[in-house]
């Protein structure tokens, strides 16, 4: 187990997460040692780390609404000294890697998480902080002595050469004020020792046996070095170099290809170790590993990037140092050693032409130049990193009481509350909240600001009543057309729909309910008029949807429920010999049938109607077929049955018989 920096000791760390799984496992790590401060929300949080003096923050992105890159980046911004974690998944991680890669975050970690990983990141951020703030101070402290160096130098300057300052005098001064500008902004990671692994080459495929039995003998020599934690040594007994020899003898086997898969997998999250223990060599060796196994993997490339800024910082840190002793040759010397083919995008090459120039003025002008730029454009808070607020704040941060920062800061606040009425006249909720916001952190008073959302909260009221009123028109020509349900995107339902998404409670939505209401139940009953039972209980639904009585609709309802079930006992068939018979009439006996002495029968079917008379009586079946049809059927038309009555009223009932013909 590792053990806390004493450095550390006493440290408050910051953690906004709802993850009781997590706020758990970082108690457990953090144990009595530190004060673990936990909250709920990014406004919380702030007022935590103010409060407390926090010195590192584990952000869990599920637990955040904002984008979290953009709170990240501005932590950043309002607190330089404070570490940042953040827990997330693999989908959270892609916005975050350029801040990742920045130094804004100095560790992503993924989820789930174990307690392990979580104490590592941890112990790792708290040397950070306690690393950089020493730094800081130093470098303050330096400066603070170089500038009294310089006031010395300058009185006896004017005493001697009255036509201005030495120059050794003059360049101490400036490189005081570089050390005083940059130590806000400059974030590094001490240097390394070097270490590595050696290179793996593939095992032999072994002695002559058949391909199934090495193969077999390989997967199981391969499997006890992953177990093993043997990924890549020794040389010819390593996991990897085992499953690429079966893989040379069967290239589509699946086991292999899973074990390359997992190898990989243990050996980036080794180099995440590799990380957090600043191990950068052995990052790099186990990267390079990784990469020959799978270099289409998406992991390798941003902890490639992420090990080359680290690289980058531990460089920074060393000119940090050589400047904050007053080498600045020194540490423009160490700069010009960093890697990467791609300076001129990178920290050190901003760092070193910060050194190199001498001069914070400089720097801020150029930031100044390209908010007015974005002033200008119209660019005023978006996109993000890219915006007149933007380079307004960096200048601020390099130089705060600059009279051109301060003057740009009144312009942007101007422009912001300029933008904000334009939005809230227009009805604009979304842009005009996001310019107040923005001019919040400006500094714009509370009641310039609460005066714009009362004209925006005025005209969103104007609107919103001037859209109900066009919706109620509509609602009510489709209406009075009888246009219901269609067309679905121009029918009274349509537009009711609009009302209540605009504003269920109003009168209007409320009016334009009821009437829906009504016209969908007198639907529904003309459906069940023409004995429409789905189409009744269609429209019956979107009554009660838009709000009918449940009076109404419960009659409504009972009416449908018994006219289906006296249409289903109508055509309900029973036997004849259970009605009541009040008049009989015997079939006649066909002469040709006689004549030949057959005999049979005939099955039939009828309705005994309201009054008992019969109809609609039809043939199902007869022996012989057809000989005796005609008699049966002129036989039963004549018959007269007692009324079938249910619920009180005669009702149609549906019969059925056998008549016998037989010469007996």
């Amino acid at each position: 187990m590792l053990e806390k920096p004493a450095a550390a000791t006493g440290m408050s760390i910051a953690v906004l997460s709802v993850d009781g799984t997590l706020l758990h496992t970082l108690g457990d790590v953090v144990g009595e040692s530190h004060e673990l401060l936990r909250v709920a929300s990014a406004a919380e949080l702030t007022d935590r780390i103010v409060s407390a003096a926090a010195g590192v923050a584990l952000l869990d992105s599920a637990a955040i609404a904002e984008p979290v890159d953009q709170l990240c980046s501005k932590l950043r911004r309002q607190f330089p000294d404070l570490v940042l974690v953040v827990a997330g998944t693999t989908e959270d991680q892609v916005p975050l890697s350029p801040l990742v890669t920045d130094g804004t975050v100095y560790r992503f970690l993924h989820k789930p998480v174990s307690a392990q990983r979580v104490r590592l990141f941890i112990e790792a951020a708290m040397r950070r902080h306690d690393e950089e703030h020493a730094i800081t101070i130093a470098a303050e402290a330096e400066a603070a002595a170089a500038a009294a160096r310089v006031a010395v130098e300058a009185r006896k300057a004017q005493r001697t050469k009255p036509a201005g300052p030495p120059r050794a005098a003059l360049f101490a001064a400036i490189a005081a004020l570089v050390c005083v500008g940059a130590g806000a902004w400059w974030f590094l990671q001490r240097e390394t020792s070097p270490g590595g692994t050696s290179t793996a080459t593939p095992a032999t495929t072994g002695q002559n046996k058949g391909p199934a039995t090495e193969i077999a003998g390989l997967l199981q020599r391969a499997a006890a070095a992953l177990e093993k934690g043997d990924l890549v040594t020794p040389e010819t007994e390593n996991a990897a170099a085992l499953y690429r020899d079966v893989l040379k003898l069967a290239p589509d086997n699946a086991t292999a290809q899973s074990g390359i898969d997992a190898v990989v997998d243990k050996l980036l999250a080794s180099v995440e170790s590799a990380f957090v223990a600043e191990q950068l060599d052995v990052a790099e060796s186990l990267l390079g590993f990784a990469r020959e196994l799978r270099p289409e993997h998406a992991r390798i490339a941003f902890l490639s990037t992420q090990l080359a800024k680290e690289r980058e910082r531990a460089v920074l840190l060393r000119a940090r140092r050589a400047a904050a002793s007053g080498n600045l040759d020194r540490a423009i010397e160490v700069l010009g050693e960093a890697p990467g083919a791609n300076q001129n995008a990178s920290l050190v090459s901003e760092t070193r032409r910060a050194y190199e120039q001498q001069q914070v003025d400089t720097r801020v002008g150029d930031l100044l130049r390209q908010a007015t730029d974005r002033l200008r454009s119209g660019a005023i808070i978006n996109p993000a990193g890219n915006n007149a607020q933007f380079y307004i704040e960096s200048a601020a941060a390099l130089a705060p009481d600059n009279n051109s920062v301060k003057q740009a800061q009144r312009a942007l606040a101007n422009r912001l509350i300029s933008d904000a009425r334009t939005a809230a006249e227009a009805a604009d909720t979304d842009n005009t909240e996001q310019l107040l916001r923005a001019a919040e952190q400006s500094g714009v008073s509370r009641g310039t600001i609460a005066q714009i959302r009362e004209t925006l909260a005025t005209r969103t009221t104007a609107v919103k009543n001037n859209d109900l009123t066009r919706l109620a028109g509509l609602f009510n020509q489709r209406l009075t057309a009888n246009r219901l349900l269609t067309p679905a995107n121009d029918s009274a339902r349509f537009y009711l729909d609009s009302l209540q998404r605009t504003d269920p409670q109003h009168p209007s939505t409320v009016n334009a309910r009821a009437a829906f209401a009504r016209e969908t139940l007198n639907e529904a009953r003309l459906a069940l008029a023409r004995a429409d039972f789905t189409g009744a209980s269609n429209w019956l639904g979107e009554a009660e949807r838009a709000g009918a009585g449940a009076g109404d609709v419960g009659a409504v309802r009972k009416q449908i429920t018994d006219a289906q079930a006296r249409a289903a006992a109508a055509n309900t068939v029973v036997a004849a010999g259970s009605l009541k018979l009040n008049r009989y009439v015997a079939p006649n006996y066909p002469e040709a049938a006689r004549g030949r002495g057959i005999e049979g029968w005939v099955e039939v079917e009828f309705s005994v109607m309201p009054d008992g008379s019969v109809a609609d009586a039809r043939v199902l079946n007869s022996e012989p077929d057809g000989t005796f049809d005609r008699a049966a059927l002129t036989a039963v038309s004549r018959w007269r049955y007692e009324p079938v009555m249910r619920d009180g009223a005669a009702v149609t009932q549906r019969a059925r018989l056998r008549l016998r013909f037989s010469l007996q």
